[in-house]
């Protein structure tokens, strides 16, 4: 992904200043598991996240991050 920014190919994704790459304003997460489950991990066991059910955490989480196939990860997490 950091080859089509770098070489300008048009694309969604752009690398921030501090070399994050980003979907737009959220933080691109590469598919790897390990990164995906400690996100998720995360929002299910943080005392300020509400459970609302997965379609609310789906919302919460989307804002700051962004990786294929999220809604569906998150709903079978």
């Amino acid at each position: 992904m950091r080859n089509r920014v770098n070489t300008r190919i048009k694309t969604p994704f752009r690398i921030a200043d501090d070399g994050v790459l980003m979907m737009g304003q959220r933080v691109y997460v590469h598919d790897n598991g390990n990164v995906k489950q400690k996100i998720l991990q995360e929002a299910h066991e943080s005392k300020f996240m509400m459970h609302l059910g997965s379609t609310k955490m789906y919302q919460d989480l989307k804002q700051h991050f962004w990786c294929p196939n999220m809604k569906r990860e998150v709903v079978n997490s």
